[in-house]
């Protein structure tokens, strides 16, 4: 499940190059879905890759408006920086996201003083971390793949439920 439209071409090569699944399956079934704001960019992805099968869900400023316990992966790359409202936003991916979800989460290095990306756009490790897991995920692995950004993936942190 993407979060934000504006990347897609960029998460379908990191899906691959990270040996994720492309997008979530429903129940058991082929039917799949992402959740963004915008469903162009994923029919537009859809149709190049010939799948057929996908419905995009259009999400508001905090709430991408997922099932309960009906995702498998979440992506979020180079948004969550930009997300208006983190905690209402990241409250409905947790409860959208299955127990053993993973959520990959890719924002450009504020530690990198070589950057020409605005510091608006760019976050601290730190403070990526900090924030996530006060949403109640912890860190299941950094990745350190791509060296002007950041790579982290989480999971539901067990303790909390």
């Amino acid at each position: 499940m993407p979060i934000g439209g504006n990347h897609l071409i960029h998460e379908e090569d990191l899906h691959r190059r990270l040996g994720l699944k492309l997008l979530s399956t429903v129940r058991g079934e082929s039917f799949q879905f992402g959740g963004i704001f915008s469903g162009d960019g994923l029919r537009r992805m859809a149709q190049k890759s010939g799948l057929e099968n996908i419905v995009p869900i259009l999400g508001s400023a905090d709430d991408p408006k997922l099932p309960e316990n009906s995702v498998d992966e979440v992506l979020i790359v180079i948004a969550y920086h930009e997300f208006s409202h983190p905690m209402e936003m990241m409250h409905h991916i947790y409860t959208a996201m299955k127990q053993d979800a993973r959520m990959l989460i890719v924002e450009y290095k504020a530690e990198d003083p070589d950057s020409h990306v605005s510091p608006a756009h760019k976050m601290r490790a730190t403070d990526i971390l900090s924030e996530i897991s006060g949403f109640g995920f912890r860190l299941d692995k950094a990745i350190d793949m791509i060296p002007t950004q950041h790579v982290f993936i989480f999971k539901k942190d067990n303790r909390l439920n």
